[in-house]
């Protein structure tokens, strides 16, 4: 049945009760929030993260900084719109991603791969429900390999 979760390509948490004004879709099923990749010559890298987010959002961002390489092909190629930022730094990539983003709830993963994405429902979820305003994720809760699994090896 077109519409159900179980014919849902991605993996969109559902919400009970009431919409709320977040661009939820008829059916109950979060559709409608912003992916920002920052990247900056992430060709290696950019296209894998690319490949699986951009089944969870109709607005996809790259928010390049002057890559030398092919990241903004890449990106272009995954069905992104490609923005450049100002040359500041990450923070100011966030504040043009946020200035590009077309739905109130945004959500910002690294081009390098060093995010899940198959988090993004789970962290969308608290401010689909209302529970919520700003939802981060934390490395340091050991949610991550790349830290907790260093230091766990040298205890362990």
């Amino acid at each position: 049945m077109k519409g159900t979760t179980e014919s849902n390509k991605s993996n969109f948490p559902m919400t009970q009760g009431r919409l709320h004004e977040v661009g939820l879709t008829n059916d109950r099923t979060l559709s409608s929030y912003s992916i920002v990749v920052p990247a900056r010559n992430e060709e290696e890298t950019i296209g894998d993260v690319l490949e699986v987010v951009r089944h969870m959002t109709d607005d996809l961002i790259v928010v390049d900084r002057h890559s030398t390489n092919q990241t903004v092909v890449i990106a272009g190629r995954h069905g992104a719109r490609v923005v450049e930022d100002n040359s500041r730094g990450k923070g100011d990539a966030v504040r043009v991603g946020l200035a590009h983003a077309r739905y109130p709830i945004t959500v910002f993963i690294d081009a390098d791969g060093s995010h899940e994405p198959k988090d993004i429902p789970a962290l969308v979820a608290p401010i689909v429900a209302g529970e919520a305003d700003l939802v981060m994720a934390s490395r340091m809760l050991c949610g991550s390999e790349e830290v907790c699994g260093y230091y766990l090896r040298l205890f362990v």
